[in-house]
């Protein structure tokens, strides 16, 4: 037959008829069920019907099958994930086949690092341990009870000021997906951190608090936005003769809170070339 362009390969009306899951093992096939269906919810169709918002093309399908993928891979839980369309069995419909591969339930790590920290807000999303060679360490249990939940802790301690006001953080961390169009995700962070940057500057610092993100569907669509709420309580105990006004002025104890929000507009006409 005549060769097929891509011009009219694009604009071909189709849409998903079904999805198959492959290669589980502790995630809950109706969660990633549910999880697919949300970003395929504009080309997917039910028994072979017409699509929920009309007609939907083989290019609308490809974009599907990308966000898909993006919400997969922002679990954090796969190590990987293979998608192929199969012919329907109605016409004008194919199936998709996801063949998924988990990471392991428990991560552990260790090491040192160089971190830096400054006075700032004193806010949680700052997780480090001051200007300052840290030794540290993390444990995370990913999808422990197959909702695609992960669950770590990590934690650092400052090698150089371990004698006086030693840096040092301690972190709890929680993440769990949405299967819904609107939000992809909702995280959580909560902790303890010490900063010491009497070394390189006047201040050592104290925070505990945590924050809220909420993270819309995946960044493959035109808008992709995050909304973060921040509060901690910050105590500077220390500052030494030669700090600045500025630093000198914020010493003792203090709350803070921070409502930031980050988006993104992809007004491109073809964002997948």
């Amino acid at each position: 037959g005549a060769e097929v362009t891509w011009e009219e390969m694009s604009t071909r009306p189709l849409s998903v008829g079904g999805v198959v899951i492959e290669g589980l093992s502790r995630s809950r096939p109706a969660v990633v069920y549910a999880l697919v269906r949300a970003a395929l919810a504009d080309v997917m169709t039910d028994h072979g019907g017409p699509s929920r918002d009309g007609e939907s093309t083989f290019t609308d399908v490809v974009d599907g099958v990308t966000r898909a993928l993006a919400r997969i891979r922002s679990t954090d839980v796969f190590k990987g994930a293979d998608a192929l369309l199969d012919r329907g069995i109605v016409d004008g419909t194919a199936d998709l086949r996801l063949v998924m591969s988990e990471k392991k339930l428990l991560q552990l790590s260790g090491g040192t690092s160089i971190s830096t920290g400054s006075v700032g807000s004193g806010t949680a999303s700052d997780a480090s341990s001051g200007e300052d060679t840290a030794i540290s360490g993390s444990v995370f249990i990913r999808n422990a009870f197959g909702y695609l939940e992960s669950v770590g802790v990590n934690g650092s301690w400052g090698a150089r000021t371990y004698k006086h006001y030693p840096s040092h953080s301690f972190v709890f961390e929680v993440s769990q997906p949405f299967p819904v169009p609107a939000v992809a995700f909702v995280k959580g962070k909560f902790g303890t951190w010490m900063m010491n940057n009497e070394s390189r500057s006047s201040y050592v610092v104290q925070t505990t608090g945590g924050h809220i993100e909420i993270a819309s569907a995946d960044d493959t669509d035109s808008f992709w936005g995050r909304l973060i709420y921040e509060s901690t309580w910050r105590d500077i105990p220390l500052v030494s003769d030669n700090a600045s006004v500025s630093v000198s002025e914020e010493t003792g104890p203090s709350w803070k809170s921070a409502l930031k929000h980050i988006y993104r507009l992809d007004r491109r006409d073809e964002r997948n070339v």
